[in-house]
């Protein structure tokens, strides 16, 4: 975080309400797992459908045809990906952000007004992709 105290506020409540944000769809795409799970013998959604998930067309003894498409998208379950995409979005944007920040913690440490080159810092010039791991 900067050292300027406005800016940690500004990120600590950017984090809350990013927080907050996050635990309506969770609640939502946990409430009727307690309840009920919506798969089935047989559903559209192809992860919904457990004849369809539990096939194997390369052996006979595990091979069951469905009778419908499987086109369909649940969209309770699609939340899960954008929720786990907001989470890695932001993450990214705080890694930037706090970069920035110690370059320019750093920066005033030296003199007010300049700047220093990244190749003095000993930390990496590249920060590594959270989409590896």
């Amino acid at each position: 975080m900067c050292a300027d105290k406005g800016t940690k506020y500004q990120t600590f409540r950017g984090c809350f309400l990013f927080r907050s944000g996050l635990k309506q769809p969770t609640k939502e795409g946990r409430a009727p797992s307690k309840r009920l799970v919506h798969a089935s013998m047989r559903s559209s959604a192809p992860d919904h459908c457990r004849a369809y998930a539990l096939s194997d067309p390369g052996d006979q003894d595990y091979l069951l045809d469905c009778d419908h498409d499987h086109k369909d998208r649940c969209d309770r379950c699609s939340q899960l990906a954008s929720v786990v995409a907001e989470i890695k979005e932001t993450l990214e944007a705080n890694i930037q952000h706090d970069e920035e920040c110690l370059r320019v913690w750093k920066a005033y440490k030296i003199g007010p007004g300049k700047l220093v080159p990244y190749s003095k810092f000993n930390c990496p010039s590249e920060l590594p992709s959270l989409s590896s791991s």
